[in-house]
């Protein structure tokens, strides 16, 4: 069981270091989860880095924790991370450093906190 749980985190840190990547390469959005252009929200990206199982909920819970503890009002919301990505976030740049956090945190490092 501790040996399935570390795949899991290690594939979910994996998958938002791809999302942030994704994000870099085409661009950030926000309201769609891809854009006619091919831009995505973080959410999107995260959907385009799987293979088989979407949005884990490691995945959800590592983003929203930070959101939680550094933007309460996204907390208020029932999808925070869209929230988040909708109408705080200010561009892609800041998108990927939620994702490259929720990350580092997830594998035990520490990132110093840039999200508003």
């Amino acid at each position: 069981m501790a040996g399935e749980v570390m795949r899991d985190r290690l594939r979910a840190v994996q998958k938002m270091r791809a999302a942030a990547g994704l994000i870099r390469e085409k661009g950030w959005t926000r309201g769609v989860l891809t854009d006619e252009t091919g831009r995505m929200c973080i959410l999107g990206a995260l959907y385009a880095s799987s293979t088989d199982d979407g949005v884990t909920v490691i995945e959800q819970d590592s983003l929203r924790k930070i959101l939680r503890r550094e933007c309460p009002v996204a907390g208020t919301w029932a999808n925070p991370i869209s929230y988040w990505n909708d109408y705080v976030c200010q561009n892609g740049e800041q998108a990927c450093e939620l994702l490259e956090r929720a990350a580092a945190e997830l594998e035990g490092s520490d990132l110093p906190s840039r999200v508003p």
